[in-house]
């Protein structure tokens, strides 16, 4: 059986936050794309709005959306909810310190000490711009569901080009390969030996994700984190994370150790918290039949990193280049900028937990427009 080829300017390997600023970037600087969706792991957004810092601004280019900063999430705290303590500090310092008293460990990964509001949720522009994506003729292919087997080396590859195989068998050749799919992904990739030890240590964690077709509009637009009910042993409450996609959807998420999303039954307690802690916050009084919608829940294993900050070395693989999502679509966007040259206004820098630094990256010669991919009318 003779394996199909096919070829493109450039590949993007995952399907999260990474992978779609890599894929609408490169487009968008007139370079063809094959987008492969490799393990299919997608963390939807966890708030509607996103940390602040410069990775913003290519997503804005990207989405074609203007930038709001301010504060858009609130906690539900004695009964009502309120902005987060930690926005009351007036320093970085400040917030870090009260935001570590506030919130469960994994749980400070995902909370934003500063925010940034695209014009609406990020999971519905993130959701429009992957349509958007489909109907591009510079995306010569999109293929989810089969799995990256091995890395063909450039000397391998056709016309000196590097490639990938598929599990089908399929080749597809490339000036440059961009890995940003999940981390524990490269241990399964022939030729990719080089690149295992990419975002070791870094204490990937889980999570469980409550998507919501509501059957009523409910006009809120805001960030939500609710409280769960402690289960034994637990010094620090964990909480619910979420807020509305659009009028009448919503997505709740929940972190989990890696371990605990391997015990189904742990998964399935957890959820039931979620659910309580929902009804709890959003009274039937006030708003009936907050969860008598159509439900849906995704599992995300390994998504997420609990320590560290973004890795900056990158694997010595030629002609490939490594990001990852477990930072959340802002740090995403961040490591995009640096790997493609793009200037963000504020410099491309990849931030940590003692301030910016240089991202250790080597941008194109010529660095991608980013005009604004043309909308539907």
């Amino acid at each position: 059986m003779t394996a199909k080829r096919l070829e493109a300017d450039a590949i993007v390997v995952g399907d999260g936050f990474a992978s779609l600023a890599l894929t609408a970037a490169l487009i968008a600087d007139g370079k063809s794309v094959f987008w492969l969706g490799g393990s299919g792991s997608r963390s939807l957004a966890l708030l509607p709005a996103i940390e602040a810092g410069p990775g913003v601004e290519l997503w804005a280019k990207l989405f074609g959306s203007d930038i709001r900063r301010g504060n858009f999430l609130k906690e539900f705290r004695n009964k009502a909810f309120r902005e987060p303590l930690w926005t009351k500090t007036p320093t970085l310092g400040a917030r870090k310190d009260v935001l570590r008293e506030c919130v469960w460990g994994l749980e400070q990964a995902w909370a934003p000490l500063f925010e940034a509001r695209l014009d609406g949720a990020f999971s519905k522009l993130d959701g429009d711009l992957r349509e958007r994506l489909k109907t591009n003729p510079l995306l010569v292919g999109k293929i989810d569901g089969v799995p990256l087997q091995a890395r063909i080396p450039s000397e391998g590859g056709k016309d000196g080009a590097n490639g990938i195989r598929l599990a089908d068998r399929t080749e597809v050749f490339a000036s440059r390969v961009f890995y940003a799919d999940k981390v524990q992904e490269l241990q399964q990739i022939e030729g990719c030996e080089a690149a295992r030890g990419y975002g070791r240590g870094r204490h990937p964690f889980s999570v469980l994700q409550l998507c919501v077709d509501h059957d009523h509009r409910f006009g809120l637009s805001d960030g939500y984190f609710v409280a769960i009910q402690r289960e034994a042993g637990e010094e620090q409450a964990r909480h619910v994370w979420g807020g509305f996609v659009d009028d009448r959807s919503s997505v709740w998420s929940l972190a989990l150790e890696h371990d605990e999303s391997l015990d189904n039954h742990e998964v399935a307690k957890r959820l039931r918290r979620m659910k309580q802690a929902l009804e709890k916050s959003f009274p039937v009084e006030t708003f009936p039949g907050f969860l008598s919608g159509t439900e849906s829940v995704r599992l995300e294993e390994g998504a997420w990193f609990g320590k560290g900050h973004l890795p900056l070395k990158q694997p010595q693989i030629p002609g490939w280049a490594f990001a990852t999502d477990g930072y959340g679509p802002t740090r995403a966007a961040e490591q995009v900028a640096a790997l493609l040259g793009i200037d963000l206004g504020e410099g491309t820098v990849a931030v940590d937990s003692d301030g910016p630094q240089t991202a250790e990256v080597e941008p194109d010669a010529e660095a991608p427009s980013t005009e604004v991919l043309p909308r539907d009318s």
